[in-house]
């Protein structure tokens, strides 16, 4: 988010759980992250990153020609700074940056995961990360899933 807005109309700029970048409703851009444990901790680490520069796919957003090289140079400054905000605050400080980033709590959404999907009201992210959804007078986790809320350009992925 914080490295695609300085190419992006003044608070177009939107996040949805777990992973996407959107610019109007519409998605741009996203990042997927793979790793593996052992014994030690973290053996490895692989981050991928995609956004839509110049034009993107039909229905969703792009940025209209960001330099390539701009845009990667501050998706890595963006990376290191986050780094260390995590090392200094913990994880807490980058769930209320995503938090204030993202759709308002109390939006209307469903969440398909595990074969079933679940409607309910947006109530924000648990300590580890998982989406939070109120409906039938509980609040439901998810740390997985597709999250949709019909008619406003969000859809699957995610």
């Amino acid at each position: 988010h914080d490295a695609l807005a300085p190419h992006a109309p003044a608070g177009a700029l939107s996040l949805k759980w777990p992973n996407d970048v959107l610019l109007a409703g519409r998605k741009l851009g996203g990042i997927l992250l793979d790793a593996a444990s052992g014994a030690a901790g973290l053996d490895w680490l692989v981050i991928g990153f995609g956004a839509n520069l110049g034009s993107g796919p039909e229905g969703a957003g792009a940025l209209g020609g960001a330099p390539p090289g701009d845009v990667a140079a501050a998706v890595l400054e963006e990376l290191d700074h986050w780094r260390r905000v995590r090392a200094v605050e913990g994880s807490g400080a980058i769930r209320a940056a995503w938090l204030a980033r993202a759709h308002a709590p109390g939006t209307k959404l469903r969440v398909r995961a595990g074969g079933a999907e679940v409607g309910g009201a947006f109530d924000g992210l648990a300590d580890d990360g998982a989406l939070l959804l109120r409906a039938g007078g509980r609040v439901r986790a998810f740390a997985t899933g597709d999250v949709l809320l019909g008619g406003d350009g969000w859809s699957g992925g995610g």
